[in-house]
C-alpha cells in the first residue's frame, strides 16, 4: 500500500515464542564467555532495562543475549540456580558479593 506507515514492531519473538511475557532464563555472553545468568517472570523488559545489573556493564554489538523460554517461573528459577552453580558466571558473583556487603539494617534482616 502506497503511503501507509510501516508496521510497528511487536514484542520480541523467538521461534514463535513471545519473549515479552514468558518466564525466561537468559545468558549474557561477552566474547564467547557467559558473564551473567538471570531469570525473569515477564520476559526481557527488565533484563534489558536501565535498573538491572546488565545496564551497569559496557555493551558491545558482539555481545549475545540468549533467552531460554520456560514453562513456569518455578522452572525458570530452578534452572537459573543450576546454571549459576555449574557455570559460576563472574557478573553473578559480583551481584552476590554486593548483596553481602549491604548493611543488615538496609537489607531487611
Amino acid at each position: 500500500m502506497a503511503g501507509s506507515d510501516p508496521p510497528t514492531p511487536g514484542p520480541p519473538v523467538l521461534a514463535g515464542i513471545d519473549l515479552a511475557c514468558r518466564p525466561l532464563v537468559y545468558l549474557y555472553v561477552v566474547a564467547g564467555c557467559i558473564q551473567y545468568v538471570g531469570a525473569t517472570r515477564h520476559g526481557l523488559s527488565r533484563p534489558l532495562g536501565r535498573h538491572h545489573v546488565l545496564s551497569t556493564r559496557p555493551r558491545s554489538p558482539q555481545d549475545v543475549l540468549i533467552p531460554i523460554s520456560m514453562d513456569s517461573w518455578e522452572a525458570a528459577e530452578a534452572f537459573e540456580q543450576r546454571l549459576i552453580a555449574a557455570i559460576r558466571p563472574p557478573w553473578n558473583a559480583t551481584e552476590r558479593r554486593l548483596a553481602r556487603e549491604v548493611p543488615e539494617s538496609l537489607n531487611g534482616h
